[in-house]
C-alpha cells in the first residue's frame, strides 16, 4: 500500500474532498517534490501551503503513522526537516529528532485510483511510449534507438571535452575525473566529480604505491577524516608535537626520490584563502608586521612571501640534492610550540607589544599561537580548535578580519 501512496502522492490523485492535517488545518499541494528512491525522506523541496503558509521541504510517506518509530526516523536528523508526514493511516503523534512533533496528515486513496493498484504502479516504472512501441515498425524502431545513441554519446563527449576544459587541457586529470563520476553511479556522480577535480592528480600519483596513503587522500578530501570521526584518544594524541612531528616525518618519507620539480607543479595550483589579499592590504596600508606560521613547506608558501612582502616565514623546508627529494626535512620541524615561538619572536624583534598580537589558526597545532595572541581567532576551524579559540568565523572570509582591523585601528 504504501507504494500506491507514493504513486498518488506523486501524481496528485488526491481526493475531491479537502485535504487537511490531523489538526484541522487546510493543506494544498503546490508540488509534491523530488520522488527519492534512495536513503532519506521520500519526497525532496515538496512546496506545500498549510494554512495558508507556504512551507518547502521533504515529504516522509507511511502505510501507518507509528511505521516512523518502526523505520527510527524520530532517531535520524535526516529526517528533521520533513514538513509533512502523510500517511494512510494515523495512529499515533510522530516526532523528530529534536522531539519536536510532525505535521501530519492522513490521505485516502480514491476508490477509482485503488481499483487499477496494480496497472498504475507498473505504468509508473515504464516510460510513457512503452504501450505503443509493439505497433511500430522495426525500421522506426532502429532509427529510434540509432537517434538516441547519438545523442547520448554527443552528450557524453561534450562532457569529456568540458572536464578537459576544467583541467586545463589535461587529459589524464580530466580520465580520472571521468573515472570518478562513474563510480559515483548516477546517484553520487555529480558529488564524485566535484571530490576529483579537486584532487591533483599528480599529487595522488606520487603515492601509487602506498594504498595506506592514497586512501587517506581520498578520504580526507572526502570529509571522511573529520576530528568527530577519530577516537577521542586519538585526537588527544594529535595535540602532542611530539604526533604532529612524527606525521610529519612519515609523509615527508613518501616524497624520497621523487622529483623536486613537482613543486612548481603544485604552485601552479595552488589557491590563495579567500580574502587574504583584502586582509594583506589592509595590514600593509597601517604598515603592520605580518607572518606565517605554518606546518606547510617554505618552498611553496615562498609565493605569499614574494607576493605579499612578509615580514616573517616560519616552516618546514624540503631538503633537495641534486634534483631529487630526500625524503626529510632541514631543518627544524615547526610544531605547535615551534609556532607559538616564532610569533613571539615576530613580536620581540618589532618592539609590538603583547596586546596587539593577533593570530589565526584552523588546526590543532595552531592552540598554542593563538593563545599567545592578544585577539585568537579559529578560521574555518577543526571543532576542537573552535571550541578553544576566544573567537571564531565560520561563515565569512578572510576579508572580515580585515573589516574588523579597520574598524578598530
Amino acid at each position: 500500500m504504501e507504494q500506491l501512496l507514493h504513486y498518488v502522492w506523486k501524481h496528485k490523485l488526491f481526493p475531491l474532498s479537502p485535504l487537511s492535517t490531523t489538526d484541522h488545518r487546510q493543506v494544498e499541494v503546490i508540488d509534491p517534490g523530488l520522488h527519492n528512491r534512495n536513503a532519506g525522506p521520500d519526497f525532496f523541496n515538496a512546496k506545500i501551503k498549510i494554512a495558508g503558509t507556504l512551507w518547502v521541504g521533504n515529504v516522509e510517506i507511511h502505510d501507518k503513522a507509528s511505521d516512523w518509530f518502526l523505520h527510527a526516523h524520530d532517531k535520524d536528523e535526516r529526517y528533521d526537516n520533513v514538513i509533512l508526514h502523510v500517511c494512510g493511516n494515523i495512529d499515533t503523534e510522530a516526532r523528530n529528532s529534536k522531539g519536536a512533533p510532525l505535521t501530519q496528515m492522513q490521505l485516502d486513496i480514491p476508490e477509482n485510483v485503488f481499483k487499477h493498484y496494480q496497472e498504475l504502479l507498473t505504468i509508473d516504472q515504464y516510460p510513457p511510449c512503452y504501450q505503443i512501441i509493439p505497433s511500430l515498425t522495426k525500421l522506426t524502431v532502429h532509427s529510434w534507438m540509432s537517434a538516441l545513441q547519438t545523442e547520448r554519446l554527443s552528450q557524453k563527449t561534450e562532457a569529456i571535452e568540458e572536464r578537459v576544459r576544467r583541467c586545463n587541457g589535461d587529459w589524464e586529470n580530466a580520465y580520472f575525473v571521468t573515472l570518478a563520476r562513474n563510480y559515483g553511479f548516477g546517484i553520487n556522480g555529480d558529488a564524485f566529480e566535484q571530490w576529483a577535480l579537486k584532487l591533483p592528480l599528480r599529487a595522488v600519483d606520487h603515492h601509487r604505491d602506498d594504498l595506506f596513503q592514497i586512501e587517506a587522500i581520498f578520504m580526507g578530501q572526502a570529509g571522511l577524516l573529520e576530528l568527530n570521526t577519530i577516537p577521542e584518544r586519538y585526537q588527544k594524541d594529535a595535540l602532542n608535537d611530539g604526533y604532529f612531528a612524527q606525521s610529519l616525518t612519515l609523509r615527508v618519507a613518501m616524497l624520497k626520490d621523487g622529483d623536486a620539480s613537482v613543486i612548481e607543479d603544485v604552485k601552479s595550483i595552488m589557491k590563495e584563502t579567500d580574502g587574504l589579499d583584502v586582509l594583506m592590504q589592509t595590514v600593509s596600508s597601517h604598515n603592520w608586521v605580518k607572518g606565517i606560521c605554518s606546518g606547510g613547506f617554505e618552498q611553496l608558501i615562498c609565493v605569499l612571501d614574494k607576493k605579499y612582502s612578509l615580514d616573517m616565514v616560519c616552516a618546514n623546508s624540503l631538503e633537495i640534492k641534486d634534483g631529487k627529494l630526500t625524503g626529510k626535512v632541514d631543518k627544524r620541524i615547526v610544531d605547535a610550540t615551534v609556532k607559538r615561538e616564532g610569533v613571539l619572536d615576530l613580536q620581540q624583534k618589532s618592539n609590538v607589544e603583547s596586546s596587539q598580537i593577533i593570530v589565526l589558526g584552523d588546526g590543532a597545532n595552531d592552540l598554542k599561537m593563538i593563545e599567545a595572541a592578544s585577539l585568537g581567532i579559529a578560521y574555518h576551524a577543526k571543532p576542537l580548535v573552535q571550541q578553544t579559540a576566544p573567537f571564531c568565523i565560520n561563515h565569512s572570509d578572510l576579508s572580515a578580519v580585515a573589516l574588523l582591523l579597520e574598524l578598530n585601528s
